[in-house]
């Protein structure tokens, strides 16, 4: 099954969109929309993928973008996070499904670092607690809930 983004058209006139050069927008919008994706928002992909499919070098120019997209997009390990990339999902019953599938895959070296390094959002900390203690790893009410920024 294909996944879909859709991207608020509020996203061209963002304060922080709009400060950002040309190539910094492009390779945003790539890291939000690219197939390699999860619906947490933390997803394993290469600078060699990446430069592949975007045609910037893997050497040089997107190591220098990805540094001036933090802190909303950070790269280690091999990994993406995009900490308000939840903010933006309705869960339903569905998503809550594929969400905690995408969770449960995330190696735990990168939750500790994400954890660790203090850039989790308070619906991934929840989320993460919530399958540590053994539950689905969402509340019910957020479940239900569309999520603000």
């Amino acid at each position: 099954m294909s996944k879909k983004r859709m991207i608020n058209t509020r996203f061209w006139s963002d304060n922080w969109i709009v400060e950002l050069d040309p190539l910094e927008r492009y390779l945003f919008l790539y890291l939000m929309t690219n197939e390699h994706t999860e619906m947490s928002g933390i997803y394993e992909i290469s600078l060699t993928v990446m430069a592949r499919e975007t045609g910037l070098d893997a050497q040089k120019t997107l190591p220098t973008l990805l540094n001036r997209l933090e802190p909303k997009i950070h790269y280690f390990d091999g990994w993406i996070y995009i900490p308000k990339f939840l903010n933006h999902q309705q869960i339903n019953p569905n998503i809550e499904k594929g969400l905690i599938h995408s969770l449960k895959n995330i190696p735990t070296n990168i939750k500790n670092k994400i954890e660790t390094d203090g850039i989790e959002s308070e619906r991934l900390s929840k989320a993460f607690k919530g399958l540590s203690n053994g539950s689905k790893g969402f509340e019910k009410s957020e479940s239900k809930s569309k999520l603000e920024t």
